[in-house]
C-alpha cells in the first residue's frame, strides 16, 4: 500500500507539473495574439488647454520646470510635452500583441538608464518597435531618470517599464514615498483629483469623482506623496496627490506605464 501511495503520489507530482507548463504555455500564446479591443481606448490624448495655475498644481514646458514639486505647497508637477515621442504613436497600434510591448524593471545608475534600457529591448525578441523607436525610447527613459534623480538628490533610480491589464492600484490613494514620476506611454493615463478634494475623495477611495481629472500622454508628472504616514489621522492631513489607475479590467487594453521611484531595500533583492 505504501509503494502505491508512493507512486500514486509521483504520478500527481507530474501531472501538477505538466499543468502548470500547460498553463504558461496558454498565457503565452495569449500574450501573442493582440486582443479584441476599442481603438479609441488606446488613442493618442491630445493635450487639454492650459488651465490657470493654483499654488498647488503646476503645468510646465519643460523637464527643469519638475524642479517646482519641492515648492511646499505644490502636490503635483507636469512637463506637459509640445509633442508626444513617436514610439508613443506606434504604441497606440491595437493590433499590437501584449508580446510586443517593451518592459523593463531595475535599479539602474542615473547615468546609465539608456544604456541599461536599450540592452534590455533589443534582447526582447518579440518586441514590436523597430530599431529607430527603441533609441527614442531609452533616449526619453534616460532623461526622465537623470531629471528624476537630480532632483531627488539619489545616484540610482528605480526604473519600472510596465504593462497592464488590469485596474492596478484602482481605488484612489496616495503614494508612501517623497516623490514618485510616471508617465503613460499607451493606454488611458492616471487619473487624479486636486488638493483641495483630497480628503473627501479619500473618505470614498472606491467610488468615482466627478472632479477626477486625467493625465494625457503629452505628460511628463511628477507627484509629491505622503511619504511614510500610513496610519492615523495624518493620513487624511498629509499632503500628496490623490490619484488611481484607470479602469481597463475586461476591456482588452493592455497599457504600458513608465514609473520611477527612489530605490528602497527592497528594490535591491
Amino acid at each position: 500500500a505504501q509503494r502505491k501511495q508512493r507512486d500514486d503520489s509521483t504520478s500527481d507530482d507530474d501531472q501538477s507539473a505538466e499543468d502548470d507548463q500547460s498553463a504558461e504555455d496558454d498565457q503565452s500564446a495569449d500574450d501573442d495574439v493582440a486582443p479584441a479591443v476599442d481603438p479609441k481606448l488606446l488613442a493618442v490624448t491630445a493635450a487639454p488647454p492650459s488651465a490657470a495655475p493654483t499654488d498647488k498644481i503646476v503645468v510646465v514646458g519643460s523637464a527643469a520646470g519638475l524642479a517646482r514639486i519641492k515648492d511646499e505647497a505644490v502636490q503635483l508637477a507636469v512637463w506637459r510635452r509640445r509633442s508626444v515621442p513617436k514610439f508613443v504613436s506606434t504604441l497606440s497600434d491595437p493590433t499590437i500583441a501584449p508580446s510586443g510591448l517593451p518592459r523593463f524593471e531595475g535599479v539602474v545608475a542615473a547615468s546609465g538608464a539608456a544604456d541599461a534600457l536599450r540592452a534590455e529591448l533589443r534582447a526582447q525578441r518579440k518586441l514590436t518597435l523597430g530599431a529607430g523607436e527603441v533609441e527614442e525610447l531609452a533616449r526619453d527613459v534616460g532623461t526622465l531618470v537623470r531629471t528624476f534623480a537630480q532632483l531627488t538628490q539619489s545616484q540610482d533610480v528605480f526604473v519600472k517599464l510596465e504593462r497592464l491589464d488590469d485596474n492596478g492600484c484602482e481605488f484612489w490613494h496616495q503614494d508612501s514615498v517623497s516623490y514618485r514620476l510616471l508617465t503613460t506611454y499607451r493606454g488611458p493615463c492616471t487619473e487624479w483629483v486636486h488638493p483641495d478634494l483630497s480628503k473627501a475623495t479619500l473618505r470614498r477611495r472606491r467610488a468615482d469623482s466627478a472632479q477626477a481629472q486625467s493625465l494625457c500622454h503629452h505628460d511628463v508628472a511628477l507627484f509629491k506623496g505622503r511619504g511614510e504616514t500610513t496610519l492615523g489621522g495624518k493620513l487624511l492631513d498629509h499632503p500628496g496627490i490623490v490619484h488611481r489607475s484607470p479602469h481597463i479590467a475586461g476591456s482588452g487594453v493592455h497599457r504600458v506605464v513608465l514609473v520611477l521611484d527612489i530605490p528602497r531595500p527592497a528594490h535591491f533583492e
